[in-house]
């Protein structure tokens, strides 16, 4: 059972439906199961199979592995499993230690980076700085890594964490917020592919970014990137981040643009929320509901969209949605935020999804990382926990406008407890009206 109060929480049987498929999705996105299913060495062959089509290692010297993401670690040591004796060494960075022997294991901050993440980022820098055309890089690249593989380039550390955060209580969304860090940063936006040029890389790309776009996926360090010095500052300006962070500037530059570090590059879509959302639309079905999958791809404020999805279900129909929402922050004059909530943009959506419900619905919103920016990992709601506000005489919607969930969902017993799964693919919304 992935969920450490599934008790507390299945209190009834269309609850206790919902975190079942919403288990589905966890479990079919956990790396372990993906690399089992997708990914093998055979020593005879000496080649890699991924996604069952075959990759020849013969034409190299040296395997190493690098990575950084909320799901490096697991990854990392499903590699080691299948091609220890073939790997020659490697850097990861995740957010918890990981059980390796020849490659490195790094712990990094997130969602903010630190100078342990800019170490781990720089170990990997160098090692990659060695590599030749004889040699092959396994990338692993996904969420979280944005922040955990960090080299700030035209900024202080301090200055990008400040702009992230800027960026995050504007309202920006990850495809803004990753464009802007990818034009602070040594490693993004294709910079990992220019280090490591002219090896061959094969990047096992795990999305969590709606829509699946690949150079946006920990901001694209291995992919070619469209965007240009001009987007990433559009973009502060559209959100006066600047003025913000009273900054007179961020001296931004360009990604690398020049082709051929990425003519020997394999960017695989290894996993995104699509293998979840299937997997809750397939158990919601054995369950004997009427699933539909509502987006793929959501984006927006977080109340907005859960209000959007409680007034969509029909009587008997099991929504099922992925995607990252935001919450906008707003300002006083001094440039502060006006509220000081505590929670994330999962238990935002349960507690809006709860004051907009009709009777007969459960809603529930999660991270599939385990961590809605904080140890909870969203929230799952119906009438009875409004029915426990009353009694608690606990202002609901004054919590929702002070974007301060995480107490009160607490204390109404609709807080979700996974721990951190070791996957990351996007948020995942079940909504069941019966």
């Amino acid at each position: 059972m992935v969920f450490d109060n599934f008790t507390q929480l299945a209190t009834s049987t269309e609850r206790k439906q919902v975190l079942r498929i919403l288990e589905a999705g966890l479990n079919a996105i956990h790396p372990v199961n993906l690399m089992k299913a997708n990914f093998a060495y055979h020593p005879k062959e000496d080649a890699l199979y991924i996604n069952r089509r075959p990759i020849s290692l013969k034409p190299f010297n040296r395997v190493v592995v690098v990575g950084a993401g909320k799901l490096a670690g697991p990854v990392a040591e499903q590699i080691e499993q299948q091609m220890l004796s073939r790997i020659n060494g490697g850097v990861i960075i995740d957010i918890v230690e990981a059980n390796l022997s020849k490659i490195v294991s790094r712990i990094g901050t997130h969602p903010l980076p630190s100078s342990a993440n800019v170490s781990a980022t720089e170990e990997i820098i160098t090692m990659l700085n060695n590599v030749t055309e004889r040699d092959l890089v396994i990338a692993i690249i996904g969420g979280g890594g944005s922040s955990l593989l960090c080299s700030p380039e035209s900024v202080t550390l301090d200055e990008e964490r400040k702009i992230f955060t800027a960026l995050t209580e504007a309202g920006a969304s990850i495809k803004e917020t990753n464009i802007v860090r990818k034009h602070m940063s040594r490693v993004k936006g294709g910079g990992l592919a220019e280090i490591a040029y002219p090896a061959t890389v094969i990047s096992l790309i795990f999305s969590d970014v709606p829509g699946d776009d690949k150079s946006l996926v920990a901001s694209g360090p291995t992919v070619y990137d469209q965007t240009t010095v001009s987007d990433a500052m559009d973009i502060l300006n559209k959100y006066q981040i600047l003025d913000r962070c009273k900054m007179d500037s961020c001296g931004l530059v360009e990604t690398p643009k020049d082709k051929k570090y990425f003519e020997k590059v394999n960017n695989i879509l290894f996993c995104s929320n699509k293998v979840a959302l299937q997997a809750m639309a397939d158990k919601a079905a054995d369950l004997g509901l009427r699933p539909k999958i509502w987006s793929t791809e959501f984006t927006g404020e977080a109340s907005e969209l859960a209000s959007q999805i409680v007034n969509s279900v029909k009587r008997g129909e099991c929504l099922i949605a992925g995607g990252e929402s935001v919450v906008t922050l707003q300002k006083h004059s001094s440039g502060k935020p006006s509220v000081t909530g505590s929670g994330g943009r999962n238990q935002e959506m349960a507690l809006a999804a709860l004051l907009a419900m009709k009777e007969d619905t459960v809603f529930a919103s999660l991270a599939s990382d385990g961590r809605d920016n904080s140890d909870v990992a969203g929230g799952l709601v119906d009438r009875n926990n409004l029915e426990m506000a009353k009694r608690l005489r606990i202002d609901l919607q004054d919590h929702l406008n002070r974007h301060d969930e995480y107490t009160v969902l607490s204390d109404i017993n609709a807080s979700i407890l996974t721990g951190i799964t070791g996957s990351n693919v996007s948020d995942l919304v079940v909504c069941l009206k019966y």
